[in-house]
């Protein structure tokens, strides 16, 4: 009896080692080892610096492109490249190279559509303008009147009459002059004895548009910048209607006298109207009594 317990327990000794080394084996299958090299599918060079992930292992493949994995069934491989983006690969895929150990990637073709991009310019325009009130409506010179804006001074031909702007260092055929965007004005006479701002009658205009140079698309070619003096846009109404205006300035300091107006007609399809101004005066004395010659 005691003869054959010892035979049954050495049986099941025998048994429980076989069932050792077995389940030994099939861990051992089933973690398997494998090392991939991995290429690029169209010009067969080895992908470098390639992350993985696979399991709790990670890593980046070498300079020949090799990872060296424990490959479990239920593991999947996660590779990532900026030229062939994320790639995932199932333990039984990766079987199935490990007679060759290559894995071929295929490069990330990315088709961008076109961009437009606009760009919008936020300065207003135009960079100064100076607004014509009634006073201004007598000046016998618009050079006289654009002296209104500090960034402008003027070269004076004599007294009171003559007067050639000077805009940031610029003057001259430096700087454009135009009437509602178009060159009516030049200088006339040898050195400029009418420069064009003089040409301009004042009680025409509503306003002076200061453009700061260059602009050579714009209002004609001037570097320095551009003076354009715009007239006032017509009005209509529904009947026939006159109107008109006068203004009148006397100076004591020379006996300058100046008068402007306007006449006109209009209905609710057209504007007609005509200006006329008229001014005399003689010498002035200055700060200190001297006479200035007004021509």
């Amino acid at each position: 009896m005691n003869q054959n317990i010892s035979l049954f327990l050495l049986w099941k000794m025998y048994i429980l080692v076989g069932i050792f080394f077995m389940s030994g084996a099939v861990a051992l299958a089933q973690n398997e080892n494998i090392v991939l090299q991995l290429i690029d599918e169209d010009t067969e060079m080895p992908v470098s610096f390639a992350h993985y992930t696979i399991g709790a292992e990670k890593g980046v493949s070498d300079a020949e492109g090799k990872i060296s994995i424990a490959i479990n069934p239920d593991d999947e491989l996660q590779l990532s490249h900026v030229l062939y983006g994320n790639l995932y690969f199932k333990a039984e895929e990766l079987s199935k190279l490990k007679s060759n150990g290559r894995l071929k990637l295929k490069q990330l073709e990315i088709t961008l559509q076109p961009a437009v991009v606009m760009g919008v310019h936020t300065q207003k325009y135009p960079d100064e303008q100076l607004e014509i009130n009634y006073q201004d409506l007598l000046s016998h010179d618009a050079g006289a009147f654009l002296e209104k804006s500090p960034a402008i001074s003027s070269i004076k031909k004599s007294g009171s009459y003559g007067f050639d702007p000077v805009f940031r260092g610029f003057k001259y055929d430096q700087l454009n002059i135009v009437i509602d965007g178009g060159q009516s004005a030049t200088a006339a006479c040898p050195n400029r004895m009418d420069p064009p701002a003089s040409q301009i009658s004042l009680n025409m205009m509503d306003r002076v548009e200061v453009l700061k140079g260059p602009h050579s698309l714009r209002y004609g070619n001037a570097f320095g910048g551009t003076f354009n003096f715009v007239s006032p846009d017509p009005e209509f109404t529904e009947t026939l209607t006159p109107f008109g205006r006068a203004s009148v300035n006397y100076e004591g300091n020379g006996g300058i006298f100046r008068t402007e107006g306007a006449l006109g007609i209009r209905n609710k399809w057209s504007n007609v109207k005509a200006f006329g101004a008229h001014s005399q005066g003689g010498n002035y004395k200055d700060g200190e009594g001297n006479d200035v010659p007004s021509t």
